[in-house]
């Protein structure tokens, strides 16, 4: 919708350059028609734009669920069905097969174990991609997220599931496209709308992280100048999922349930806590680092 208000603003200032440019010009009556024409059809255009910018925003709807969340929806390609704890939307386009968004909140279960139960029916694990990132419609929460890709099955068949801790249970998107070779991919578009268009009345801490925030150090010797000195390394945890490595050079990111995600690109990092200990594998090497009280 942006990019329609700008193509407004263009034609506006480009007719307001015209005008400009005719003042004190000699123009024949046919260039002056001419002039008239293109102008009026302009203006038609930009009329016929700023129409069609109403009626897109006018046609998002707002879904508020009792587990408190809402998300955008375009009323005019989804329908929203509800029951047994679960919203659907549902697309309503030409399509070779289903395609909808069905989001869930589940008490009393961690994300890995609602997610192990859904990949257990997939299949060969092997054509299971796994992710971790900020979990949506946040910057400091943390969701897990599973993608099952059947395009070599020629169902053109695509699910992907999403999983995070969300005030004492878990709250579930679970995506499913059927797009075919040559088919318009926009249903995925919309989804992903709905998906990061979500907003949270009152998301809390994830409580099964909340042991891995703080500092860990160790220190070893160096020799400088013919001198032994002591030196140290240190690997700062914050509570959003952000972080610093400083070993040689500081390196920030973010910190998953088993590894480092350097912000700036770059390999993975695995590591592991137990009780205050916290291992890093550096090129193989398992480092130790020790919490700070």
């Amino acid at each position: 919708m942006k990019i329609k208000k700008r193509i407004v603003t263009g034609t506006a200032l480009a007719l307001t350059a015209l005008a400009l440019c005719s003042c004190g010009s000699s123009q024949t009556p046919e260039a002056t028609t001419v002039a008239k024409a293109e102008s009026e059809n302009a203006e038609t255009t930009a009329a016929e734009t700023t129409a069609a910018v109403k009626e897109t925003e006018s046609s998002l709807v707002v879904y508020e669920s009792k587990d408190g969340w809402s998300v955008k929806y375009d009323k005019d390609h989804f329908t929203v069905n509800e029951g047994n704890g679960l919203t659907n939307f549902v697309y309503t386009g030409e399509s070779s097969g289903s395609d909808l968004v069905e989001i869930s909140y589940i008490k009393d279960k961690q994300p890995e174990e609602v997610l192990g139960e859904i990949t257990e029916s997939w299949g060969d694990p092997d054509k299971v991609s796994i992710f971790e990132s900020f979990f949506p419609g946040t910057s400091d929460k943390w969701g897990y997220w599973r993608t099952l890709d059947g395009t070599d099955t020629g169902s053109g068949l695509n699910e992907t599931v999403i999983a995070g801790e969300y005030n004492g249970g878990v709250l579930l998107f679970d995506i499913t496209t059927h797009v075919e070779k040559g088919e318009d991919t926009s249903v995925s578009d919309y989804i992903s709308d709905i998906i990061n268009s979500i907003s949270y009345d009152d998301f809390k801490p994830q409580t099964m992280y909340e042991y891995v925030p703080g500092k860990y150090t160790m220190t070893y010797e160096d020799e400088l100048d013919g001198n032994k000195v002591s030196c140290e390394y240190s690997v700062t945890l914050n509570e959003d999922h952000t972080g610093i490595l400083s070993i040689q050079d500081d390196i920030e990111v973010l910190w998953g349930s088993s590894e480092f995600i350097p912000t700036s690109g770059g390999d993975k990092i695995e590591y592991t806590i137990e009780g205050d200990n916290l291992m890093l594998n550096q090129d193989g090497e398992w480092i130790t680092f020790t919490k700070e009280s």
